[in-house]
């Protein structure tokens, strides 16, 4: 019945003793999943690279001797920076941790490790409320190109690489006497495009900090509090995104939702989708257990207070590929600063295709 070398298939034990043999036996397992697991942390590049890291800052010193030519002795002690810093690209780093292998979140028992590999992109969008409703989340890269033109590296050509992300509405063809002329539509009606390389001087910068202090670096191992860590970012730029978007659309002020208004923007019933933020306003639950808002299928988001219903496909928020971590010495007694910083844009080319929802 039991495939372990702990269990004698023939003893007869009794309930008690079977009970304990089992115990013992997932016990064993879940400490090989773990330490499988942890192996799989330590051979994960940005855990290894961001452990290197922190451990750099925590021994970090503020000043170093500086020797002249020729001498034994230091003649001064410049001030040197305490600061390490890693830039990590979203697309191309894979992240061990809480995540299972389609990105969400996992909350195993005590925390324990999901052991699944993943992008950083990947788990970001798994859990964004917006992306989760239909809006794209860009991973926005370099938009230029380098070329040499000359014989020296300064003599150098830049392409600029346009992005965009375009809404196309279909042409409103008109009835038109035999004799008459077309009636004239212009483009920006029908082809609505954001400029993602021109518009991205008004990106957002979004940002935190934390403090590690020495109780929490001998908390746990360092490489799974580099996991958790990930995560903690992971999910954040997740939810930075989120807002960032949310807020540009409360802000272009929507009109209120109706049935009529769908139909009047050429929109179907099955085209939209509701979020509810921290007022629930609209919000209820069905009895079939699904949450609605004024009987479109809805979510709940932490990342603003009103409810919005829209077309999420036609909006988007471009994140920049490469976040930004640094650790920083703060004391001599080895606390650290960690900050992180992400850019980001809303795009949204049409805004008349969100609604708001009043109690």
């Amino acid at each position: 019945m039991f495939e372990d070398e702990t269990i004698n298939h023939g003893v007869n034990y009794t309930p008690q003793e079977m009970a304990s043999l089992i115990a013992k036996r997932d016990q064993r397992r879940a400490q090989e999943r773990r330490a499988a697991d942890l192996k799989t942390l330590r051979e994960s590049s940005i855990h290894r690279d961001l452990r290197d890291l922190m451990r750099e800052a925590t021994v970090a010193q503020p000043f170093r001797a500086h020797i002249p030519t020729g001498s034994t002795e230091p003649a001064s002690y410049p001030r040197t920076p305490m600061k390490r810093a890693l830039v990590v690209p979203l697309r191309t780093t894979n992240l061990v941790g809480l995540f299972d292998k389609n990105g969400n979140i996992a909350h195993t028992p005590a925390g324990a490790l999901a052991g699944e590999v993943i992008t950083l992109s990947g788990g970001i969008i798994a859990n964004s409320r917006v992306a989760k409703a239909g809006a794209h989340v860009i991973l926005r890269a370099e938009d230029s190109n380098v070329f040499q033109v000359g014989k020296t590296p300064e003599a150098v050509a830049i392409e600029r690489l346009p992005a965009r992300f375009v809404n196309i509405d279909a042409a409103p063809f008109a009835t038109v006497a035999e004799d008459a002329d077309a009636p004239s539509v212009a483009l920006a009606s029908v082809v609505r495009a954001a400029d993602l390389t021109a518009d991205w001087g008004a990106a957002k910068m979004k940002a935190f900090s934390m403090e590690l202090k020495r109780s929490d670096l001998h908390r746990v191992k360092e490489d799974e509090l580099m996991a958790e860590v990930m995560t903690a970012i992971t999910l954040g730029v997740a939810r930075a995104a989120d807002e960032v978007l949310l807020s540009a659309i409360t802000a272009a002020t929507p009109a209120a939702f109706s049935l009529a208004a769908l139909a009047s923007r050429g929109l179907q019933f099955g085209d939209v989708r509701a979020l509810a933020g921290t007022s629930a306003t609209g919000a209820a639950v069905g009895a079939d257990g699904v949450l609605r808002v004024a009987g479109v299928p809805a979510a709940l988001t932490p990342d603003m207070a009103g409810t919005l219903v829209g077309a999420w496909d036609r909006a988007a928020v471009a994140v920049n590929d490469e976040v930004t971590v640094i650790f920083e010495r703060v004391d001599p007694n080895g606390r650290l600063a960690l900050s992180v910083w992400a850019t980001m844009l809303p795009v949204i080319p049409d805004p008349s295709v969100f609604y708001t929802v009043a109690a």
